[in-house]
């Protein structure tokens, strides 16, 4: 059975949890974005996950005791809710718990009053990937929508120049009504 929850503070300091959560996310990343990114190029740094675990946005499903992925939610105004830094283990994808981490977060986002979530999906600008390709028409079975696309390098220029193909952000929204 999959459990989802959101991590408090003191988790921050689980060096065991911060290890296997940055494990699954470089991981999963690394499977998605292969192609996209320099060779060596991780998601998520160990300091990072720290905070986001510290600020109480992430929240980790584990499978037996076992972290099997992770989801962060945050809220971008009184309306709008962000789903971000969702993944999951390689020999988990495909079981549910994309869906279980999705449910949370959706419902985490309503109890904080917000009517809509936001995602972003990186993509390459000309051509296509097929990872990315399955994650937009999954996201697009889950509810959401396209609205709006961005040039990565012009919002993120920092990381963008770990990029090997020029990507853009895609936004998506779904009502959460």
């Amino acid at each position: 059975m999959i459990a989802v929850a959101l991590l408090d503070g003191a988790a921050a300091a689980d060096a065991g949890l911060l290890a296997a959560l940055r494990d699954v996310v470089n991981e999963a990343y690394a499977r998605g974005e292969a192609g996209l990114w320099r060779e060596g190029a991780e998601r998520i740094s160990d300091d990072d996950l720290r905070a986001l675990v510290a600020s109480g946005e992430l929240a980790a499903a584990r499978e037996d005791g076992r972290v099997v992925g992770c989801v962060r939610v945050s809220s971008l105004d009184p309306r709008t809710a962000e789903l971000g830094l969702l993944a999951v283990a390689g020999e988990r994808t495909g079981s549910g718990v994309g869906r279980a981490l999705m449910a949370f977060a959706h419902d985490l986002a309503r109890e904080g009053g917000h009517t809509a979530m936001r995602l972003t999906l990186l993509v390459p600008q000309e051509g296509s990937h097929p990872f990315k390709v399955r994650l937009d028409e999954w996201y697009r079975r889950q509810g959401y929508r396209t609205v709006g696309r961005a040039d990565f390098a012009a919002t993120h220029p920092e990381p963008a120049a770990f990029l090997v193909v020029a990507c853009d952000l895609v936004s998506f929204e779904r009502p959460l009504g």
